[in-house]
């Protein structure tokens, strides 16, 4: 199980595709680095490339409100969550009501693109939400 992260610009960048099944103590750890990355000066936009699995584990619901608190108290205004699996459907179910843009896709180079500011607020598929809303 591993993660990692890069900062691209005003964007950092986590490659959570390695980060299956993890413990409430690898999400704490992970939790604290994504803290201190969001918070660094600039950072405008945060990119959560996942697994390509199709669903997320209890313990990543647990954890998925602390994510969002902590985006919203350092003041990111983009996040997109990348995945050729479904598990992004879920994990936009959970951050579709927070307090900064959604991009939710399976194109990494996009994302990054959108976090940035590059391309313009893409607003969800009705598609998507309504999957996000049932599943």
């Amino acid at each position: 199980m591993s993660w990692d992260y890069r900062v691209d610009g005003s964007v950092v960048v986590w490659d959570l595709t390695g980060f299956t099944d993890p413990s409430a103590d690898d999400y704490d750890r992970l939790l604290d680095r994504y803290e201190a990355e969001l918070a660094r000066s600039g950072v405008t936009g945060t990119v959560v490339h996942m697994h390509d699995r199709d669903e997320v584990s209890g313990v990543t619901f647990d954890f998925l409100q602390a994510f969002v608190s902590v985006t919203e108290a350092v003041g990111v205004d983009r996040v997109a969550c990348v995945s050729e699996g479904d598990a992004k459907v879920a994990v936009f179910g959970g951050i579709h009501d927070a307090d900064f843009d959604t991009h939710v896709g399976e194109d990494l180079d996009e994302a990054v693109a959108w976090a940035r500011g590059s391309m313009g607020a893409a607003a969800p598929s009705e598609e998507l939400a309504e999957r996000s809303q049932t599943d």
